[in-house]
């Protein structure tokens, strides 16, 4: 069953951003009680209204990110179950009733400091939970930090996911990968930078958990030792206001790469696992300003999305 998004109570809010703060490493000052304030100056307002800036403001996604500028840089989540070849037809990225979810909701919401997602994906047995942090400070609308987790929801049920992030940039400015690139892909964190007139110069980290296990055995495994356990990349150029066709570009990105791979055993009794076929080429296109990243996972997962604006002076 769905639900609307519900306002949190001022202590919950400080005690999950001190926390999620504490395990990205950074060190916050935050109040736990509200003060009332007689009077607001200029600098106050600003300071406001900065901290307005990044948010949840594309609701039409299960996850995505990005400031209340009307071309500016883009993020959002995607995952699909790699247990057998069908389930790439069902790509979860945009809310549809299709999807046939158990549930997604925000549990905590506040637009000036973050908030934590739950999403229910029963046909994937997998419970995602999102936490969402804004660190205030700069001129540009400060830092943030979401860490994606899964679990099972039934325990002892295989849990085999794809999760993929993406970063895409629309208008003035630049979204540079800074990551070694490797055509079997990257076993290191991945970094990405940019600037653009609005949101200055910042920096773009994503990162595994120390616990993760990524996927590794299945049919054919033998043929993907080089790429099995690896982050898989994919970088292009987008036209103005294609953004928000992420789905439908990695879609093809990914089936064209899929088709070519399954070809050679199309005749074979055994085929290639889809956790081994159905993934990223591993490439960047020149003057690309659209990144996805894209980690398969076999049980229990976290990872962290990092975005620091260098006026804010977090890292």
């Amino acid at each position: 069953m769905l639900r609307t998004d519900k306002a949190s109570s001022p202590f919950v809010r400080a005690t999950m951003h001190l926390k999620l703060g504490s395990l990205l490493g950074w060190t916050l000052i935050l109040p736990i009680i509200p003060g009332t304030i007689a009077s607001v100056s200029n600098g106050a307002q600003l300071e406001s209204d900065q901290s307005l800036l990044w948010g949840t403001y594309r609701p039409n996604l299960y996850f995505g990110l990005r400031p209340r500028l009307p071309q500016s840089l883009m993020s959002g989540l995607m995952w699909f179950g790699t247990q057998d070849y069908s389930q790439f037809q069902n790509i979860r990225h945009d809310c549809s009733q299709s999807d046939n979810l158990d549930a997604y909701t925000w549990t905590e919401h506040d637009m000036r400091q973050g908030g934590v997602e739950t999403i229910k994906d029963g046909q994937n047995n997998v419970e995602i939970k999102i936490e969402w942090i804004k660190v205030p400070g700069g001129m540009h609308g400060g830092s943030w930090a979401a860490r994606i987790s899964g679990k099972p929801i039934v325990i002892g049920k295989p849990l085999r996911i794809s999760m993929i992030y993406y970063f895409g940039l629309e208008g003035l400015g630049s979204l540079d990968w800074e990551s070694e690139q490797d055509d079997d892909g990257v076993t290191e964190p991945v970094h990405l930078s940019g600037s653009t007139p609005d949101l200055g110069q910042f920096n773009i980290r994503i990162e595994d958990g120390p616990d993760n296990r990524f996927t590794k055995y299945g049919g054919r495994s033998e043929g993907f030792k080089s790429r099995i356990g690896k982050t898989h990349y994919f970088g292009t150029g987008m036209s103005a206001g294609d953004v928000w066709k992420a789905k439908e570009y990695l879609y093809q990105h990914l089936g064209y790469r899929a088709q070519a791979i399954i070809m050679p055993y199309k005749d074979e009794p055994v085929k290639p696992d889809p956790a081994f076929v159905i993934t990223m080429g591993n490439t960047i296109a020149r003057e690309s300003n659209f990144y996805a990243v894209q980690k398969t996972y076999d049980g229990t997962f976290s990872f962290d999305v990092v975005f620091d604006s260098q006026s804010a002076g977090t890292k």
